[in-house]
């Protein structure tokens, strides 16, 4: 019986003893635990979106709503004061080109996440002592295949713009860009599909390449403008000058109250409705929400230039979408004054188009230009003289220069490098039915007339 009992004892559970841990129940509250922070963060990232979102929607109207009205009042007002004038000399100009390369989907495609804004530096003297230097750049547009260098005359209506001329009269067109931005081009084989013969392997050659237009500058320098542009200023702040066009012109506006309306009222609303989306608000007192959800519309001034900026921390391509119709609300009207280092990419990598450095040295280069005086009216006048000075000075070659001539254009030719072939129509109708010249310059001449 002893025996039977202690056994019995033996296979009884302790009563001091726990049972057996079920490990089920904690692992469902890790894995449950995990479910919500994943959760949490993939719902708070699509509210951070959509209240981006709905902000960028916002800040088009309240733009609007600033543009046409209180910046209106607050620009005649501060123009009201601009009574001294001035004719500033364009000392120095330039095409800057602002590049996004992380939205580039085709390398060939590149300009498409490209902008181009023209800036020109500008050097005026009076009584206050050394002449001033003011900056001024207009408006972001898309620099797109059709945009050329030689022909840009205005940075917007009544502002000039001017490109530098050399010696012969020729414009000398220069773009700048970040070093990223010319070492992403350098790296990037360029395609050769519309010109297969360019002697292009990148797309910084392509771009070389695509902007040399030598007959351009010269017809454009030979009918431009002098680099003159007039300034207004306040006599107690000279160094705050704007372009008198750009004065004159905005004095002319009236606030446009409708559209003042329409674009504070959807903006406000809309604002309110998206900074209410944003995690770090949403538990707060409706007070402090409130405060913190106004706080920036005080900056509303200074949105154009960094609303997009901010932007980025959301979605890049969102904010180039925003800067792209925060230029489209004063598209030919916006410019930016500045200092002139702190123009936009005034210190950038620089490529400059001048006449000697051209593919077209060897054929157009190596004749003498001078620009007639009286300049030419018209650009068909301008190049009805550049074809007078070919043609005379063609005369004067002798037969080894004349035949090396005939043969460089035939290779630029055969290289799809045609863009001063108009300047050699009437020589090479002389060479063509020259009975002395070699047959084979003959051949060649004809070739080039078809």
């Amino acid at each position: 019986m002893k025996d039977k009992h202690q056994r019995d004892n033996a296979t009884r559970p302790s009563p001091s003893a726990p049972p057996p841990a079920d490990p089920a129940p904690a692992v469902t509250g890790i894995a449950q635990r995990a479910a919500l922070e994943v959760g949490g963060s993939v719902f708070g990232r699509i509210y951070m979106l959509l209240a981006a979102l709905m902000m960028s929607f916002a800040s088009v109207f309240l733009l609007v709503g600033w543009q046409f009205g209180p910046l209106v009042m607050v620009q005649a007002h501060q123009y009201r004061q601009m009574t001294g004038r001035v004719d500033a000399r364009i000392v120095e100009s330039w095409l800057a080109l602002e590049f996004d390369a992380g939205s580039v989907r085709v390398p060939e495609f590149w300009r498409a996440s490209t902008n181009a804004s023209r800036c020109v530096v500008a050097e005026y003297g009076g009584e206050w002592g050394a002449p001033l230097r003011r900056a001024f750049c207009g408006t972001r547009v898309p620099f797109n295949d059709s945009y050329l260098l030689a022909d840009l005359r205005d940075i917007s209506p009544d502002v000039a713009f001017a490109w530098p001329r050399d010696e012969r009269g020729f414009v000398v067109p220069e773009i700048r860009m970040a070093v990223s931005t010319r070492e992403w081009l350098a790296a990037h084989t360029a395609n050769k599909f519309m010109h297969q013969q360019w002697p292009a392997n990148t797309e910084l050659d392509w771009l070389r390449l695509e902007l040399d237009r030598p007959v351009d500058a010269a017809t454009w320098g030979w009918t431009a403008p002098a680099s003159v542009l007039p300034l207004a200023f306040d006599p107690a702040r000279p160094a705050e000058a704007l372009p008198t066009g750009l004065v004159e012109r905005r004095m002319a506006q009236r606030p446009n109250w409708i559209a003042v309306a329409v674009g504070l009222v959807v903006g406000i609303f809309v604002w309110f409705k998206a900074m209410s989306l944003l995690p770090l608000l949403q538990n707060m007192a409706p007070a402090g929400r409130w405060i913190l959800s106004a706080l920036p519309l005080l900056t509303l001034p200074w949105w154009m230039d960094y609303f997009p900026r901010v932007l980025t921390y959301f979605s890049r391509e969102m904010a180039t979408v925003v800067g792209d119709m925060f230029a489209d609300v004063a598209k030919t009207d916006r410019v930016v004054a500045s200092a002139p280092a702190e123009a936009t990419l005034a210190g950038g990598e620089r490529m400059v188009w001048r006449f000697g450095d051209s593919v077209y040295a060897d054929t157009m280069g190596r004749f003498t230009f001078v620009q007639p005086k009286p300049a030419p009216a018209t650009q068909q006048a301008a190049l009805d003289a550049l074809i007078a000075t070919v043609t005379t000075q063609a005369r004067t070659l002798r037969e080894d220069e004349r035949d090396a001539l005939v043969a460089h254009l035939d290779r630029d030719q055969r290289r799809d490098l045609t863009r001063v072939l108009p300047l050699f129509g009437p020589m090479a109708k002389a060479v063509a039915t020259d009975p002395a010249a070699p047959a084979t310059t003959r051949r060649i001449a004809s070739q080039l007339l078809q």
